[in-house]
């Protein structure tokens, strides 16, 4: 499970990977259509997660959250997120720790789609078995709660960065047992139910 969230962490941030809005809306058009380029030829599963509207969404978000100047200051270009699978690798080193908060908040806050879900459906399918004995509203509110946490949010900041030295998202979550034990205890879940 924990291996599928950051999949799909990273996977949400190459849909976002357009980078940037500055005083032109044509030089922002332009990233936001490469980016577009790139979910277009992806063959990766995320496409079963993230439609294309949203994914053009998440692009112009991230174009604004990074900025178009900053982009070209840093010599990225659009064709940089045309290409690979996952184009926000061209960011890492190139924008500020406060940026790419920016840039997780953008994928996370729900604006273009529901993150819960994205994250609850690509768990699912990669593993049916993960949830135990949950039900559907306290694997919701599980997510719901775990998703919110600032070290999490981090994390992905973190992965979009490139750094994936602390790209696990669960890591500092699964060491804070008395953080996972609040969660636990919010969405009713009892030990029993785990898988």
């Amino acid at each position: 499970m924990r291996r599928m969230l950051v999949v799909l962490l990273i996977g949400c941030a190459a849909l976002a990977a357009c980078g940037s809005s500055g005083s032109s809306s044509d030089a922002k058009a332009e990233y936001v259509d490469a980016a577009m380029k790139n979910y277009d030829s992806s063959s990766g599963s995320t496409k079963q997660f993230i439609s294309r509207s949203q994914a053009e969404c998440l692009s112009r978000g991230v174009v604004d959250a990074v900025g178009v100047d900053a982009l070209k200051k840093a010599g990225i270009t659009p064709k940089d997120f045309e290409s690979g699978s996952s184009p926000f690798k061209s960011l890492n080193g190139q924008i500020t720790r406060d940026q790419a908060d920016k840039v997780a908040a953008v994928v996370t806050d729900g604006s273009c789609f529901d993150f819960t879900d994205a994250v609850i459906k690509q768990t699912e399918k990669s593993d049916p078995t993960s949830f135990g004995k949950l039900t559907k509203t306290q694997i919701r509110c599980f997510f719901d709660k775990l998703l919110s946490e600032k070290t999490v949010k981090r994390a992905l900041a973190d992965s979009i960065l490139g750094d994936n030295s602390g790209a696990n998202p669960f890591s500092s979550i699964s060491s804070n047992q008395s953080k996972l034990l609040d969660i636990f205890d919010a969405c009713h879940v009892k030990f029993s139910q785990l898988g």
